[in-house]
């Protein structure tokens, strides 16, 4: 999924051609996932389409056992809007035990069984969970949070600029008459993207 269309980005960096319709697209979605990266942590593409909303099927998770026995774990997902299996081990030798749903609750990307382990308390734990979650369907970009979009906006005009000037350490920028040195992400978007940075590690328990 695309955090941004060529509409938006020729509008905001006053492209009037289609010369780079190409390579436009492209550098749109090289900055989403460039964007999923730095807002996951995670440098694989695992965390591709961090934000689409979709149904994740058996996805592993590490969980752990708080003070009353109940599993605790986190989605890969920023939101989980409904969770339909889950499932737990505490080896990967032992078969899954099953969780009935209703004792399954979300908040966020949080997850939590109520399950009573008490012998397992504290521990740390296997976890399957079947669910959905995201922010926004496919191509559907009024759904995800107008920051976002704006940061995506940004960086792929970035990117181009970058591109445009021959991947050299300085930018020309015809309107504004002067070189901007780059090396780093636009400070405007770290900003806006520190809202929607993920708290909670990737591959970690909480």
């Amino acid at each position: 999924m695309d955090y941004t269309t060529l509409e938006r980005v020729q509008f905001e960096a006053n492209i009037q051609t289609a010369d780079d319709d190409d390579r436009l697209e492209k550098l749109i979605t090289a900055a989403s996932r460039a964007i999923d990266r730095k807002i996951t942590g995670e440098s694989t593409n695992e965390s591709d389409n961090y934000l689409l909303h979709e149904t994740v099927t058996n996805q592993l998770l590490n969980g752990r056992l708080d003070s009353v026995g109940n599993i605790i774990c986190y989605a890969h997902k920023p939101v989980v809007t409904d969770v339909t299996a889950m499932s737990y081990r505490f080896k990967p030798s032992e078969n899954w035990i099953a969780i009935i749903p209703s004792l399954v609750v979300f908040n966020g990307m949080r997850i939590e069984a109520w399950t009573e382990l008490d012998n397992y308390s504290a521990q740390r734990i296997f976890t399957r969970i079947t669910y959905d979650g995201g922010l926004a369907e496919d191509d559907e970009i009024d759904e995800l949070p107008a920051d976002i979009v704006e940061a995506a906006t940004i960086l792929t005009i970035r990117f181009w600029r970058e591109a445009q000037s021959g991947l050299a350490d300085s930018i020309g920028v015809a309107e504004l008459g002067q070189l901007i040195y780059t090396k780093a992400w636009p400070v405007r978007v770290l900003d806006i993207l520190e809202p929607f940075m993920r708290r909670i590690p990737w591959r970690g328990v909480g």
